[in-house]
C-alpha cells in the first residue's frame, strides 16, 4: 500500500492544456555507496521540478528556471493569452466573463489610445478569444464591478500628459452587446508620479475604495540608477494613498472640488478630505481587498523604497472609521474620522542601502521589524518632519525578501480550494528590476497567507505558486484561482485532488516498500511492520534540497529534536507502527533498519499540501 505524493505540476503554454506531475510509489536499487544514491536521488527531483513554461526573456531566465509549481493536490493551466497586450489587472463581470485591464505596446508621442479591457468568456476552464470591450484609455491598471453591472476602471492619462494624475471612469453597456460604449469620467485630477492610481475594490458601504501610488521612490528622490529628484512632488494627503470614492460621482477633481482643511467633521456633501481620505502615509500601493470575516476591514500590501531599500509591509485597517468628534448645539453627537497614517516618507521599516546596479547580497531577506525608523535621506525628514513612531498605523506582516513587488491581492471566499485555504489571502508577487538576473530571485510568485479566521491577523505565509511574473490574482465563479501573468497570459488554478496528511511505507520481507516515498510538505510517513520480526527505523543521513535562508544543508534542531531524531524508538514489533511528521523544509532523508540494513528513503518535496 502506499499513498501517492504530487510532483510539482507544470503547463504546457498551448492555451487551455492542463496538466500536472505525480509520482509515489518508486524503487531504487541498492548500492553501496550510500551519498551517490543521494545525488542521483536530488538530480532526479531537481530534473522533474522543470516543465514546460510559456517563453521568457533572457532577464528572467532564472524565474524560468524555478518552473512553474503550485502546491500538491492542485493543478495550473493556461486559461487565455493576450496577445499585444500586458494584462494589469482582473475582475470577473455578473455576466460571468473574465475582464482584463490590459497595456498594449505603442510608443509615447502616437495615439493616446494605449490601454483597454478585454474580456473572455470561459469555454470549460479555458477561454475564447479576447474581445475588446473598452478602449480609449492611457494606462489602465484596476478593474471593479458595481452591483448594478458598471464597470469602473482606473486610467492613468498623465502617464502620457506630463501631468502626473490619474481618474477613475465608470462604464455601461447601453445596448447590451457585450460593449460598454458609455462612460463618464466619475473622478480625476488623482494627483501621482513615479507610481500610479492602481486597484479598486467595492466595500460594505457601497463606496469605490481606490489604491493610489505616491509620486516618489523615498519621498522626494527619483531612486536608482541616478538618485535625482523626483519632477513630481508628493502632494500631501492624495499621493500614497486610500481614496473612498462615490460612485455616483460625475467629473469630480479631486485637487479642485475636495476641500482639505483642519476640520475633524464630515462635510455634508461628502466633498472634503475627511470623507474621501481612508488612509493616507503609503508608498506604492497596488490593491486593495475586503476581508471576508469582517467586511470593513481592508488590506493592502505596499511596495518599499528601493534606495534607500525598505520592508515590504502588509497593512490592515477599518474603513468604518468614525467617532464623535464633537456636539451639536442641542447636545447632539457629530461623528467624524479617525484617519490612521502609515507613515511615509518619513517612516521606512528596516531601511538601509543597496549598491547599484547589483545590490549587495541579491535576494537578501529583509528583517521583520515592526518599529518604524526614521527616512535615511534627512531631505525627506527635513520636509516632511521625523517619523511620529507612536501614532502611525502598524504593519501586521512582512514579505520578507527583498524588493518582492507586491502587487495584486485576493482573499479566498467561496472557492472550491480545499477547507484549509477558507478566508486566506493571496498575494501577487511581481518582483524588481533588483532580482530579474540574480541567482536567488525574489518575487514572481503568488503568496499564501494563512488568516486566523477569529482575528484576521496572518498565522504564516508560504509561496503558493511560483514561476511566472505575476501581477494580479482574482477567484472566479467557478471557485479556481486566475492569475495575470504581465508576459501576456492568464493562469487557471485548480484544486483537482485530494493529498492525504500520511503516507505509508509497509515493512515486509525484510525490505522498506515502497524503498523510496515522495512527500509534500507537512506530511506524515507511517512505517507498518507486516513482517514476521521486529524492524526499527534509523536515519542514516540527510541532504536539503534547498533551505532558503542558509543556503547549504544544516541540521536544524528547532524543527528536528536532532539529526537521529526520525529513529524510531525501539524495535517496531510485527503488527506494529511508527509515525513521524516531517517538517517544512526541503530534503532528502535516508533511513534504514538496524536490524536487516534495509533501506528507505523520504523525499520531502519542496510543495505545500
Amino acid at each position: 500500500m502506499c499513498t501517492k505524493g504530487l510532483w510539482p505540476p507544470v503547463v504546457n503554454p498551448s492555451a487551455g492544456q492542463f496538466t500536472f506531475g505525480h509520482g509515489g510509489r518508486k524503487s531504487v536499487a541498492a548500492r553501496s555507496n550510500k551519498r551517490a544514491r543521494i545525488g542521483i536521488i536530488v538530480a532526479f527531483l531537481s530534473l522533474s521540478m522543470l516543465g514546460q513554461v510559456p517563453a521568457r526573456s533572457d532577464t528572467l531566465l532564472p524565474q524560468a528556471l524555478r518552473g512553474l509549481t503550485v502546491p500538491a493536490g492542485f493543478g495550473v493551466g493556461t486559461f487565455a493569452a493576450t496577445p499585444g497586450f500586458t494584462p494589469t489587472s482582473l475582475a470577473f463581470g455578473p455576466d460571468d466573463r473574465l475582464y482584463v485591464t490590459a497595456l498594449t505596446a505603442n510608443t509615447p508621442g502616437g495615439d493616446l489610445t494605449r490601454s483597454s479591457v478585454l474580456a473572455f468568456e470561459d469555454l470549460g476552464g479555458v477561454a475564447g478569444p479576447p474581445a475588446e470591450v473598452a478602449t480609449g484609455l492611457s494606462s489602465a491598471l484596476g478593474i471593479a464591478f458595481g452591483p448594478d453591472g458598471t464597470m469602473y476602471v482606473s486610467d492613468n492619462p498623465g502617464v502620457f500628459t506630463g501631468d502626473q494624475s490619474g481618474e477613475v471612469i465608470a462604464f455601461r453597456d447601453a445596448n447590451d452587446d457585450g460593449v460598454f460604449e458609455e462612460r463618464r469620467v466619475v473622478l480625476h485630477n488623482i494627483p501621482n508620479g513615479r507610481h500610479q492610481t492602481n486597484g479598486m475594490a467595492f466595500g460594505p458601504d457601497g463606496m469605490l475604495y481606490v489604491a493610489n501610488g505616491n509620486a516618489t521612490d523615498d519621498g522626494i528622490e527619483c531612486g536608482p540608477p541616478d538618485g535625482e529628484p523626483c519632477p513630481t512632488e508628493e502632494k500631501k494627503p492624495w499621493t500614497g494613498a486610500i481614496l473612498r470614492v462615490d460612485p455616483s460621482w460625475d467629473d469630480v477633481d479631486l485637487q479642485a472640488d475636495i476641500t482639505v482643511d483642519e476640520d475633524p467633521f464630515f462635510a455634508e456633501d461628502g466633498m472634503d478630505d475627511e470623507s474621501v481620505l481612508v488612509s493616507p502615509g503609503y508608498r506604492n500601493i497596488y490593491d486593495v481587498d475586503f476581508w471576508p470575516g469582517d467586511p470593513s476591514m481592508i488590506y493592502t500590501p505596499m511596495n518599499g523604497s528601493d534606495f534607500p531599500a525598505s520592508n515590504e509591509p502588509l497593512f490592515r485597517l477599518d474603513v468604518d472609521n468614525t467617532k464623535v468628534v464633537g456636539q451639536d448645539a442641542q447636545g447632539n453627537p457629530i461623528h467624524g474620522p479617525v484617519i490612521e497614517d502609515a507613515g511615509f516618507p518619513s517612516c521606512l521599516y528596516g531601511p538601509h542601502t543597496n549598491t547599484w546596479p547589483i545590490p549587495e547580497g541579491l535576494g537578501h531577506p529583509h528583517p521583520e521589524t515592526f518599529e518604524p525608523e526614521n527616512n535615511p535621506n534627512t531631505a525627506v525628514t527635513d520636509k516632511f518632519g521625523e517619523c511620529p513612531r507612536s501614532q502611525v498605523i502598524r504593519p501586521i506582516m512582512f514579505f520578507r525578501e527583498a524588493h518582492n513587488g507586491t502587487s495584486g491581492l485576493a482573499f479566498e471566499r467561496n472557492s472550491q480550494f480545499p477547507e484549509r485555504y477558507d478566508g486566506d489571502l493571496f498575494v501577487a508577487e511581481w518582483g524588481s528590476i533588483w532580482n530579474t538576473n540574480g541567482a536567488s530571485p525574489t518575487g514572481h510568485k503568488i503568496t499564501h497567507v494563512d488568516i486566523d479566521p477569529e482575528t484576521g491577523l496572518p498565522e504564516r505565509k508560504r509561496e503558493f505558486m511560483t514561476g511566472a511574473l505575476p501581477i494580479d490574482v482574482t477567484f472566479g465563479p467557478d471557485g479556481a484561482m486566475y492569475v495575470a501573468d504581465m508576459q501576456g497570459l492568464i493562469y487557471r488554478v485548480a484544486h483537482v485532488m485530494d493529498t492525504p496528511d500520511t503516507a505509508t511505507v509497509e515493512i515486509t520481507a525484510g525490505q522498506f516498500v515502497p524503498q523510496v516515498v515522495a512527500i509534500p510538505r507537512d506530511t506524515s510517513v507511517l512505517w507498518v511492520n507486516l513482517d514476521t520480526v521486529s524492524h526499527n527505523v534509523r536515519q542514516q543521513a540527510r541532504a536539503l534540497l534547498e533551505d532558503r535562508d542558509a543556503h547549504e544543508p544544516v541540521c536544524v534542531t528547532d524543527v528536528i529534536a536532532s539529526c537521529e531524531a526520525i529513529d524510531s524508538p525501539g524495535d517496531i514489533a510485527p503488527g506494529k507502527s511508527y509515525k513521524y511528521a516531517f517538517g517544512e523544509l526541503d530534503g532528502v532523508w535516508e533511513y534504514q533498519s538496524d536490524t536487516n540494513m534495509a533501506q528507505g528513503v523520504v523525499i520531502v518535496l519542496p510543495v505545500d499540501r
